[in-house]
């Protein structure tokens, strides 16, 4: 069904009418920056290219010969603008590709908004390929033929691309054996419809786009007009559109195989005849910036939920022209529109008596006294430091299970950085960082700290060093842990002493500091609360119990009693259940886990009953499992691609062991066996540091390292690395 009204005010701004600019914006600005949104993953990118889309949209309206067109043509617009910001690297998508249902996902996924909203961050977790791909058939409605001229690629690469993108997203969600939908509308395209209706825009953006658009229209300067789209590569609104628009505005409906392109296209080859407006245009006549901004304000009040102008900026606004209106603010207002004043106001006019101006400023004085003398006292007291912090709140959170920490036999607290696993027959332990990437495969016999509690190093200065133990017979080595190589020579014996810790009235006992904040024991309650080191005043309340516990030397053992505070963040153990809070005391994620280790950048893994997975929180943590989806999707979805060798003592039997560290010198293959024709496992990138567990050559005398992964060992042309650490 077409719009009429949007008809009617494409060919009116195509006359140059600049209210019909402001209406095309509000009717369509909501479902731009979603798609914007979903075809960057990112927020601040989905703001310059919501502009630059629109801004080319203005610019180019003249061209467009079919105005019923103007949505599906404005939607192109957004993804020229997206493509202009990116380098795609599609390699051999297209091999071995197939075409697969549109359809992967079942209607039952549309009654649980907690798994619409999981379907789309993994659609943003998605390397830039395949959710470009994805989006572009999902969102925009693009076919398969037209996303690839679009992207300059063949239909099977896009056909691969799609298959791994869908693969990407609904393996995550462990669905099991379940029907698929049968509606002619994809279940993804329905999550699309729905979010993009209950998207939020800032005011500031609302209006900044709006001015970036009209002001590059009045210049004529298109952002996009470096890039070339010849017209066969505009696709016409799928047909099944016109059953589906019936709905509510939403993205593009999905995509429709067979649609042809017209002949014509949409836009008209020749340049648009230019429109000349009269100098002398009559006040009456004119559009001013209030009426347009009003325009954008009565249509789109929704987006934002509140006025996009409130009553100072209406003033402020009024009365000039939205031509005039940019971030300067350095053109003239036209003579003959006024623009409106506010009559000014000297302070204490309404004060004609001297005395009385006298005693009031007097007794403003005695005032700012006072406050000076209660912020002073305040200050010197020594309870909880009153002070505004930076805090996350209202962050999104989600609880991932992970099979792979789940089947390790044990998961320990390490130090502020990493954490120690139990794995394999052996049962041997190895160290992962606290994202769940293994940095030292599970060949050693243990990790410890040296001493125990806080007790150090008292004849080397180091206050707390870490030691491994690789072999059987006991020996046990310093581990660097900056470049997690062990000391040549076996640890000696040594004096040791224990830190000092200040004394204080408020706690009798306190933890390392980190990122500017350490844990305190109440000397009286014995539970733990935060201090900050600027001030040595409290933060968190004195209400948790230790996560830690000291145990003997003879066991494993730490230095700290409760966790490091990051970005913001700490999990704390209150009743035996952990949970975690931020820097106001507000619980971010409910006390309902069994165990909470360090977090790093809004990544905490956790035990949860008798599972391990990854609580996430915040931006950050969507970025590491964007990156840990898109490493598991690149294995899966190749047919050919090897697995991780994983006995090391069966690579060591058949070749010659080897202890060094190497950085890639350039993009470099690791395959699952020496020589050219092993599967391929990952592809690592320009100076990524390996670990080297052994060495060998291949038939024709090449020789090949086989380097630790994440989830076991691989093997790469020696060529290819440079060594780091003899």
């Amino acid at each position: 069904m077409v719009n009429e009204n949007l008809v009617s005010f494409v060919l009116d701004a195509q006359q140059g009418n600049e209210d019909a600019f402001a209406k095309l914006y509000s009717r369509t600005l909501k479902n731009s920056y979603y798609l914007c949104l979903k075809l960057t993953a990112d927020a601040d990118l989905a703001r310059e290219v919501l502009k630059k889309g629109y801004a080319a949209a203005f610019c180019s309206i003249g061209k467009l010969k079919r105005p019923e067109a103007f949505e599906s043509w404005l939607k192109q617009k957004m993804a020229a603008a997206y493509k202009s910001t990116r380098n795609f690297y599609f390699g051999d998508a297209d091999a071995d590709a197939q075409a697969s249902s549109q359809e992967f996902l079942p209607a039952s996924v549309l009654d649980d908004d907690s798994l619409c909203r999981r379907v789309e961050d993994y659609v943003a977790y998605l390397p830039d390929e395949q959710r470009t791909v994805a989006v572009l058939y999902y969102c925009v409605g693009m076919p398969v033929e037209f996303i690839a001229k679009f992207l300059n690629v063949s239909p099977s690469t896009v056909e691969s691309l799609l298959a791994a993108a869908r693969q990407g997203i609904v393996e995550p969600l462990n669905l099991g054996d379940v029907t698929l939908s049968e509606d002619t509308m994809p279940v993804l395209t329905k999550i699309f419809m729905r979010s993009a209706a209950d998207t939020k825009i800032e005011n500031d953006l609302v209006r900044q786009t709006f001015i970036y658009a009209i002001d590059c229209y009045h210049g004529n300067e298109n952002p996009l007009d470096e890039i070339t789209v010849s017209p066969e590569t505009e696709s016409p609104k799928p047909a099944a559109e016109s059953e589906r628009e019936e709905a509510a505005e939403g993205p593009a409906e999905g995509p429709v195989e067979d649609t042809v392109l017209p002949e014509d296209g949409i836009e008209t080859e020749t340049e648009p005849e230019t429109i000349e407006i009269d100098e002398n245009t009559k006040p009456s006549q004119a559009v001013t910036g209030a009426d347009l901004l009003n325009e954008i304000n009565r249509s789109i009040n929704e987006i934002a939920g509140s006025p996009l102008l409130n009553k100072e900026q209406e003033e402020e606004f009024g009365g000039i022209y939205i031509s005039q209106i940019s971030e300067e603010d350095d053109k003239p207002a036209q003579e003959d529109i006024p623009v409106r004043e506010k009559p000014e106001k000297k302070p204490f006019a309404g004060i004609k008596d001297k005395k009385k101006l006298f005693i009031i400023a007097a007794i403003a004085l005695v005032l700012l006294a006072a406050i000076i003398a209660i912020a002073a006292a305040v200050r010197n007291k020594g309870g909880k430091e009153n002070e505004v912090i930076a805090v996350p709140q209202n962050v999104s959170k989600e609880w991932v299970e992970d099979a792979t920490l789940t089947n390790y036999k044990a998961i320990q607290y390490f130090n502020e950085n990493y954490c120690i696993f139990q794995a394999g027959e052996e049962a041997k332990w190895g160290l992962m960082d606290y994202q769940g990437n293994v940095r030292l495969q599970p060949t050693y016999y243990l990790f410890k700290r040296c001493s125990y509690g806080r007790d150090y190093n008292e004849d080397e200065g180091e206050p707390y060093h870490y030691l491994v133990q690789n072999q059987a017979d006991g020996k046990q080595f310093i581990l660097n842990m900056d470049t997690l190589m062990p000391d040549s020579k076996p640890h000696e014996n040594h004096n040791s002493s224990s830190e000092t810790i200040e004394k204080s009235r408020i706690y009798d006992e306190r933890d390392r500091f980190h990122n500017g904040y350490a844990a305190v024991r109440d000397e009286k309650t014995g539970k733990w609360g935060y201090i900050s080191e600027e001030s040595r005043k409290l933060v968190i309340d004195c209400n948790y119990e230790p996560v830690n516990v000291f145990e003997n030397e003879a066991e494993y053992a730490m230095c700290d009693y409760c966790l490091a505070v990051d970005e913001g963040l700490v999990a704390v153990k209150r009743n035996g259940k952990m949970g975690i809070i931020n820097l106001n005391g507000e619980t971010i994620v409910d006390f309902e886990y069994a165990q909470i280790l360090q977090g790093k950048d809004g990544v905490f893994i956790a035990q949860k009953g008798s599972k391990w997975g990854y609580i996430l929180v915040g931006d950050k943590a969507i970025t590491f499992m964007k990156d840990k989806l898109a490493k598991a999707a690149e294995t899966t979805t190749n047919p050919d691609s090897g697995t991780a060798l994983g006995d090391l003592q069966a690579i060591l039997s058949e070749y010659d062991a080897l202890d060094k560290t190497y950085e890639t010198n350039t993009v470099v293959n690791v395959r699952d066996s020496i020589g050219g024709e092993g599967n391929l496992i990952v592809e690592l990138e320009e100076g990524k540091q390996v670990k080297a567990v052994a060495e060998g050559r291949d038939e024709n005398g090449n020789r090949w390292i086989c380097v630790e992964l994440d989830s076991g060992y691989g093997w790469l042309r020696a060529k290819y690395v440079d060594l780091v650490y003899d």
